[in-house]
């Protein structure tokens, strides 16, 4: 095989490839087992702040209604964190802590305001 028809099928094959749509290409994975689902990031996650204050008819003071408040606007950050990187599993620990610590603030006597 000489040299022209080297460069003759390598330019061919290159067109070849590059009149692939993307469609085409998604299917010609999919037959082969590569075409994963991929995740879409089209939503807005928006941050939260939350703020927790003693109601006095409970444990907690001021000071540990603050520390709740800290936690949970920590947590809830590291839920939106997680869920823009694509991590579900990190996304919904976070959520799940962050609901926990709610409920122990509120359990304690404290109010959240939203």
């Amino acid at each position: 095989m000489s040299t022209q028809q080297t460069k003759s099928i390598a330019l061919g094959v290159a067109v070849a490839l590059l009149s692939l749509t993307s469609i085409d290409i998604a299917v010609a994975a999919s037959k082969f087992g590569v075409g994963a689902p991929k995740l879409h990031r089209s939503t807005i996650i928006q941050t939260r702040e939350i703020q927790a204050a003693a109601t006095g008819d409970g444990p907690a003071t001021e000071k540990d209604c603050k520390k709740y408040e800290a936690g949970i606007n920590s947590w809830g950050q590291a839920e939106v964190d997680a869920t823009e990187a694509g991590d579900e599993r990190g996304a919904r620990n976070a959520k799940r802590y962050t609901e926990g610590l709610i409920n122990e603030a509120t359990d304690n006597g404290c109010f959240i305001i939203y």
